[in-house]
């Protein structure tokens, strides 16, 4: 019976760390420089880029970088996205991914990323797809996300 309870703790603590393991968090904040083209019609095209800091559920920390288009409707609304973002760390960890925003006005929303390529610490998140909120302030961004 002893060893029986130790056994199903063993398996319990087991089962508990892999099902945490099997979501990887992110946190980010930085700042972005946008260029906007309004069109006659009140949409408009921004061009942006964005550099800042992140820190994961992985322990890891390092800088993102994000360069896109967005193309908004007449009442500033995301109509589509087109953007790389580049997690990376000091010791060779990166990853790629291209990512999707839901509609949504363009200072805030969610939306998400699909991992094309990653390296290092983050080899397993190939493939993964990533959910995120985003709110742009007037001098920067915060961003977190859950990847599963």
């Amino acid at each position: 019976m002893k060893y029986l309870l130790l056994f199903s703790s063993i398996l319990l603590i087991f089962l508990v760390k892999l099902q945490a393991e099997d979501f990887y968090r992110f946190k980010t904040m930085g700042k972005e420089k946008n260029t906007t083209v309004i069109l006659p019609d009140g949409s408009s095209f921004n061009t942006f880029y964005s550099e800042g800091a992140f820190t994961d559920s992985y322990g890891n920390y390092g800088d993102i970088t994000g360069r896109g288009v967005r193309e908004t409707d007449s009442n500033q609304n995301i109509k589509s996205v087109s953007a790389l973002l580049i997690f990376e760390t000091k010791k060779n960890g990166k990853f790629f991914a291209k990512a999707k925003r839901i509609d949504s006005k363009i200072e805030a929303g969610a939306g998400y990323f699909d991992v094309l390529f990653g390296s290092g610490s983050f080899k397993n998140l190939k493939g993964k797809r990533c959910n995120y909120g985003l709110t742009i302030t007037q001098k920067s961004f915060i961003m977190e996300g859950l990847c599963k």
